[in-house]
């Protein structure tokens, strides 16, 4: 265990509650917990990781002798939650429950994310879910790329019926069709002239 860490529960959605019950463990020695340990998860109640830690929070409260309290602080994709034990005293009495999204990806990808992920400490990984793409045997594509691929072709097929077009317009929607690289390309072109128009002062950035 690392001294100057907070600790972490690691969580990716668990499929077989038996494996989650038997998965939890005191994560220190000596008189730990010496109060009641508070259980961020930064999702809101009634969803599955907030399911789960209420269900291994009531074993974990027996076998401390001390309560577990889950604490929910949904927001921000659950960096609030993260944030929140990154700032907490680093004596395993404040935890989170996480997927990997608040606990790898927010702070790698967020430019001023309110923590590192060398802030955490893994305990525990409770469980996993594997994701899989499936298909009827004769859908044509045969692997992701052929799948967007096919999922453009008929976006533009789509796009090319002025009907289709028309309804789409009037929810406010923007029509582009061609290939994400256009989009990509159209979106750029944008915020160029958003940004322009900014710094001539005709239009003040919220």
């Amino acid at each position: 265990m690392h001294n100057a860490a907070q600790l972490m529960v690691m969580l990716a959605i668990a499929t077989i509650f038996s494996q989650v019950q038997a998965q939890p463990r005191t994560v220190a020695g000596g008189d730990y917990p010496s109060k009641p340990v508070r259980w961020l998860v930064g999702f809101a109640p009634g969803a599955s990781n907030d399911i789960i830690a209420r269900v291994i929070a009531v074993h974990l409260s027996d076998s401390f002798g001390q309560q577990v309290i889950v604490d929910n602080r949904g927001g921000a994709a659950g960096m609030i939650a993260g944030e929140t034990v990154a700032k907490a005293a680093p004596d395993g009495h404040t935890i989170v429950m996480s997927t990997g999204g608040p606990s790898v990806f927010g702070p790698m990808l967020t430019k001023r994310a309110p923590y590192r992920v060398e802030d955490f400490a893994q305990v525990v990984m409770i469980g996993y879910t594997p994701l899989i793409i499936v298909a009827h045997p004769a859908f044509p594509p045969r692997n992701p790329r052929e799948i967007v691929q096919k999922l453009n072709a008929e976006v533009n097929r789509v796009l090319n019926n002025p009907d289709a077009v028309r309804r789409l317009q009037t929810l406010g929607l923007e029509v582009l069709g061609g290939s994400p690289e256009d989009a990509e390309q159209w979106v750029k072109r944008e915020a160029a002239k958003v940004t322009q128009l900014i710094k001539l002062g005709k239009l003040r950035p919220e």
